[in-house]
């Protein structure tokens, strides 16, 4: 077990606030077990340079993981949304709105920087949806909504279908 400190570029609601200044973290958990209970994991290490996995160099592997896993626990958050539970539904939507915004990055052979300042590094990535900053930042908004979890879901099969464009013209060159 380890602890990492959360930079400042990454303390921002809903994401890390206040309660939330260190990061333990389960070195004995892999990829795709850390999906479940930690997001920006290996951004916040590449950032405190004590980044030894980089998911962005390595986007094949890690990034189909993301859009498994989602697909997997979406429909359990759509089931706490026809249930009316939605302020269960919070976490689980915060998580992965934090997956979505490390794919959007990863895809673009970058980490994310930070989360302050989302809204000045997202119109510089190439590979992205149509209007996304403003789509997940009413995500973000009001993540306990049942149409921002059918925004996310919008978002998640768009920048899939963008993913593997983009993969697709890389094999042609």
């Amino acid at each position: 077990m380890s602890e990492l400190m959360i930079p400042k570029d990454f303390q921002q609601a809903p994401f890390f606030q206040d309660l939330y200044l260190s990061l333990r973290i389960d070195t004995e958990k892999d990829f795709e077990e850390l999906l479940h209970d930690r997001y920006f994991l290996y951004d916040i290490q590449e950032k405190l340079g004590e980044g030894v996995v980089k998911p962005w160099t390595d986007a094949t592997f890690y990034i189909p993981i993301v859009f498994r896993r989602w697909k997997e626990e979406k429909i359990q958050i759509g089931e706490v949304f026809q249930q009316r539970k939605n302020k269960e539904a919070k976490e689980p939507m915060t998580r992965w709105v934090a997956h979505f915004i490390s794919v959007l990055f990863w895809m673009n052979d970058q980490p994310v920087p930070g989360i302050v300042h989302l809204n000045e590094h997202i119109p510089t990535l190439t590979y992205k949806p149509i209007n996304v900053w403003e789509r997940l930042a009413f995500v973000l908004q009001r993540p306990n909504l049942h149409h921002s979890y059918s925004q996310l879901s919008e978002l998640y099969t768009e920048i899939e279908k963008i993913y593997y464009k983009k993969s697709i013209m890389n094999i042609k060159k």
